[in-house]
């Protein structure tokens, strides 16, 4: 059997199982806190959205962001009734 070599843990829960219209507050919550960048310095929301690749930058607008909408709270509940 191979090694465990990386274990990452990350939660989306909350943004996955909010509706769509929900989104623009996460927006504002990641302005008002600070964040870390890859070197681990404190920066802003605006630091990190500058720092961003373009393609990513791309992918976050209202546009995008409506024609991929959350699955979070819908797969869980297909899911369950699969499950079922």
């Amino acid at each position: 059997m191979a090694p465990l070599v990386l274990g990452i843990g990350v939660s989306h829960t909350p943004m996955l199982n909010a509706e769509l219209a929900d989104w623009p507050r996460f927006i504002e919550a990641d302005r008002a806190r600070s964040h870390l960048d890859k070197e681990g310095n404190s920066v802003s929301c605006e630091d990190l959205l500058q720092a961003a690749d373009a393609a990513t930058a791309a992918q976050i607008t209202s546009e995008i962001m409506a024609a991929h909408p959350p699955t979070g709270a819908t797969g869980n509940a297909d899911w369950a009734m699969r499950k079922n």
